[in-house]
């Protein structure tokens, strides 16, 4: 049986992952990433963040397969420098930050950089803030890794008044406070997700937030939270309709569903555990199958899919990227249009 649960007032929109850490990870071929997303019609680039990365994080990249991985230095561009770069260089296309680790940073200066980068460059913006899960940058910055989600909830509200309320803002939390603080320039359709998996993600998206970004869904599992969303959202008088609901998903596509096996699952295995697992949270088969798959995304009240393509070298990314937005997103597109 299918996943089902109702779903925003969304179209059905996709992203791609642009490789800002992991084996394709250099300025040339990110630039070049971006400009083939653009002229191929996706509606975002997404852009990951950390502060540190070692050299066996390489694999856990947003793009590449394991196979690719050979001596690169494990290079990580901070997110928000590179999606000014990235709205600076490109005209259309939007730009995502995924998981930003929004306790590593002062919420206050990350409003003014985020809303002066909105504002300057035609209003094509999300910020998707997480917990942050990586011990180390915590250490690094001096900051202590267990109370990173109570931290997460008062900068998440310093942020969201400075962001989304009317000047002057006054605001008082347990470790940063403010008055009557005047922020300009205003952000016109900034679009704040929350990044996360479990309960508490969910209470803060239907406080705080515009969606909830999550990452590699069963469906089943998936769509029971999109109605406990809806729920939460509609008992502090927001219109559920209004929520947006995004997932990140892997995807190898080929003539095959063997080739396409062959391509991603030995990533997809590491990754996950066991392939089996890779294969039930990601879309892997034939152009035909992607859009059965995202199709069932979107009954289970998916309305964003931030995709990471799996491929070995940056030609065959290329190759995929646009097969899928030849043959596998205008079908979806019209299909979803009408349900």
């Amino acid at each position: 049986m299918v996943a089902s649960a109702p779903g925003g007032r969304f179209p059905f929109r996709f992203g791609l992952a642009l490789p800002t850490s992991g084996p394709f990870s250099e300025p040339d071929v990110i630039f070049e990433f971006a400009d083939v997303a653009e002229r191929l019609g996706y509606d975002d680039v997404w852009v990951n963040d950390h502060l540190t990365f070692d050299w066996d994080q390489r694999v856990t990249a947003p793009v590449g397969s394991i196979d690719a991985i050979e001596d690169q230095e494990p290079n990580f561009f901070e997110s928000v420098t590179t999606a000014a770069a990235l709205l600076g260089r490109f005209q259309r296309i939007g730009v995502a930050i995924g998981g930003l680790a929004l306790p590593l940073r002062d919420p206050r200066w990350l409003a003014k950089q985020l809303t002066s980068l909105h504002e300057l460059t035609g209003r094509r913006l999300t910020v998707a803030p997480a917990i942050g899960m990586i011990q180390r940058s915590f250490e690094i910055m001096q900051i202590p890794f267990e109370r990173r989600g109570r931290l997460f909830d008062e900068y998440l509200a310093a942020f969201h008044a400075l962001c989304f309320s009317d000047p002057p803002v006054s605001f008082e939390g347990a470790t940063i406070a403010f008055e009557r603080a005047n922020f300009y320039p205003r952000p016109n359709g900034l679009r704040l997700l929350l990044a996360g998996e479990g309960e508490r993600v969910l209470e803060r998206t239907a406080k705080w937030s515009h969606g909830w970004l999550t990452s590699y869904p069963e469906l089943g599992a998936y769509a029971t939270k999109v109605r406990k969303l809806r729920e939460l959202a509609l008992s502090l008088g927001r219109d559920p309709d209004d929520v947006d609901t995004a997932v990140l998903a892997f995807i190898s596509i080929a003539e095959t569903r063997e080739r396409a096996i062959e391509m991603g699952g030995p990533s997809l295995a590491w990754r996950f555990g066991t392939l089996e697992r890779g294969l039930t949270v990601s879309i892997v088969g034939t152009p035909a199958k992607a859009v059965d798959g995202l199709i069932a995304m979107h009954q289970a009240g998916v309305r964003y899919v931030h995709l990471r393509p799996v491929t070995s070298d940056a030609r065959a990314w290329k190759e995929m990227v646009q097969w899928i937005a030849a043959d596998v997103l205008p079908s979806v597109r019209q299909i979803t249009v009408t349900v």
